[in-house]
């Protein structure tokens, strides 16, 4: 393949050489620390989740019994 010359060819992919390329382990830190963030969000929402549904049983139960 033929690229101009401000272009390197990493592999399968172009890259001018503007652009900076991250290391690998720059990019598997930043990878583990999205699913940090993705696992506390889940956890988040079925916590707020079970709390909604609680939340509705109580009032339904409160007004059941009143």
């Amino acid at each position: 393949m033929l690229f101009a010359d401000n272009d390197i060819l990493i592999g399968e992919m172009k890259m001018d050489n503007n652009e900076k390329s991250i290391s690998y382990f720059a990019h598997e830190a930043e990878m583990a620390r999205a699913e940090r963030t993705q696992r506390r969000l889940w956890i988040a929402s079925l916590v707020l989740t079970v709390a909604l549904v609680a939340s509705n049983a109580a009032w339904i139960i409160h007004i059941l019994i009143r």
